[in-house]
């Protein structure tokens, strides 16, 4: 294995919502009420209180989102977790 720098001059890894209109595959983190980029994405009164914690695919963006933080830090938790669980059948 070969660690090589990772130039990310041209291509951020993380974007802001108002820098994210130039990229269109995202990983949105946070809901629509704090994040514009979840808000197109979803629409504004698709998390409610009643929702639980969302990781949902919407076009070329993958939502990780709840209705409070924690909410929000769970679905966060549980997409680490499958990436975990199924690092070895994930295309590189």
């Amino acid at each position: 294995m070969v660690v090589k720098a990772l130039d990310t001059s041209a291509s951020p890894l993380v974007v802001t919502d108002a820098q994210a209109a130039g990229y269109a595959n995202l990983i949105v983190v946070g809901g629509p009420i704090v994040n514009t980029v979840a808000k197109d994405a979803l629409g504004d009164g698709s998390i409610t209180a009643a929702t639980e914690a969302m990781v949902k695919v919407v076009g070329t963006k993958i939502v990780v989102a709840g209705y409070t933080a924690a909410d929000t830090q769970a679905a966060a938790n549980a997409l680490i977790k499958w990436l975990a669980d199924n690092r070895s059948s994930i295309v590189r």
